[in-house]
């Protein structure tokens, strides 16, 4: 009984979704997601190739070269992924963080270039979502027209 009341519970989404014809909002950002696929593709390799990139360097400087004085945090590359999403998207939890110069410096380029990876991307689904949008609010508007004059003819 329980899983059946979790799958109609989710089948919710699909109500808001069936709703979705009706208000341009939702229209729009349908679109926008359609004709920004490729960038949003990108953007995920983007930042999946700079984890793992600063992932290996922050474990590297934080635990591997000296044993000494390791921070503990970063014993592993998955935990040091832990930081470096945290870091690039500008979270900043504070569970974690560099205790060695060279990390410090690391995650201050982690940080500066996960500003960057976003920033990019962004500007043109913005630009794509203003683009969807005065398309279909010119839709809207035709079709509306067009119903009040079959409504006065």
């Amino acid at each position: 009984a329980g899983v059946t009341l979790r799958v109609l519970r989710m089948m919710r989404i699909f109500w808001v979704i069936k709703l979705a014809r009706h208000f341009i909002g939702l229209q729009t950002l349908g679109l926008t997601l359609k004709r920004c696929y490729r960038e949003m593709v990108m953007l995920l390799v983007f930042i999946c190739v700079a984890m793992a990139i600063f992932s290996a360097l922050s474990q590297l400087l934080e635990h591997g070269l000296d044993l000494e004085t390791s921070n503990k945090d970063f014993a592993s590359i998955p935990a040091a992924c832990w930081w470096v999403i945290i870091s690039m998207t500008t979270v900043g939890y504070g569970d974690m963080y560099p205790i060695t110069m060279p990390g410090r410096i690391l995650g201050g380029v982690c940080v500066v270039s996960g500003i960057v990876l976003l920033a990019l991307p962004i500007t043109f689904i913005y630009h794509s979502f203003v683009q969807c949008y005065h398309e279909l609010k010119f839709r809207s508007a035709r079709y509306s027209r067009s119903l009040s004059a079959e409504f006065l003819n």
